[in-house]
């Protein structure tokens, strides 16, 4: 949600940044249902805010959902219900756990260097990789391309999308919470 209110020019640090705290905290950020609660619960303070953030809770495949987000340019981001197991070839990971895509571009707020590729940081010599195009490991993320934020700690925080994505969120049955910007007041 920090970078949809970035992109739209929305943000000031420091003064919601209590607000943005909450979702990404137990027990508000632990389930889909208990962020689409939030999102309701504090959605009047967040227009307040001028944060016009709307959601919406679908099933829909893994590919169609990173095409949409990359159609956004930034004004959309997905959060995905994933078997972090499958998602990471892990039996220490847990079954339920979520992951957001969002569009890396100048005011996503996300260092080049900072974005890791299946075998580590992405950034580098190597191709260069479009929107919602299969990602090598070594490959430039282009702007405009979606990566994969992970809040949990002992994993990237941002990265490309794995190739074990879609199976991990298939999983769920597609269980998905779209954010999109609806413009300014």
């Amino acid at each position: 949600m920090r970078r949809l209110a970035a992109r739209a020019g929305a943000y000031a640090p420091g003064i919601q940044e209590h607000l943005f705290f909450q979702i990404c905290r137990r027990p508000i950020g632990t389930t889909l249902d208990s962020v689409e609660s939030w999102l309701h619960q504090n959605g009047r303070l967040l227009s307040d805010l001028g944060y016009y953030i709307l959601q919406r809770r679908i099933a829909a495949p893994t590919d169609e959902l990173m095409s949409w987000v990359a159609d956004g340019k930034g004004y959309r981001a997905a959060v995905l219900s994933v078997d972090g197991r499958k998602l990471y070839d892990s039996p220490k990971k847990s079954e339920g756990w979520a992951v957001g895509l969002t569009v890396h571009d100048a005011t996503s707020g996300i260092d080049d260097e900072s974005i890791a590729g299946e075998d580590g940081p992405a950034a580098g010599a190597g191709a260069e990789v479009m929107p919602g195009a299969e990602v090598m490991p070594g490959a430039v993320v282009m702007p405009g391309a979606v990566v994969m934020i992970d809040p949990w700690p002992m994993v990237e925080t941002f990265r490309v999308p794995p190739g074990a994505l879609a199976s991990a969120h298939l999983s769920h049955k597609f269980a998905t919470l779209l954010l999109y910007w609806t413009g300014h007041g």
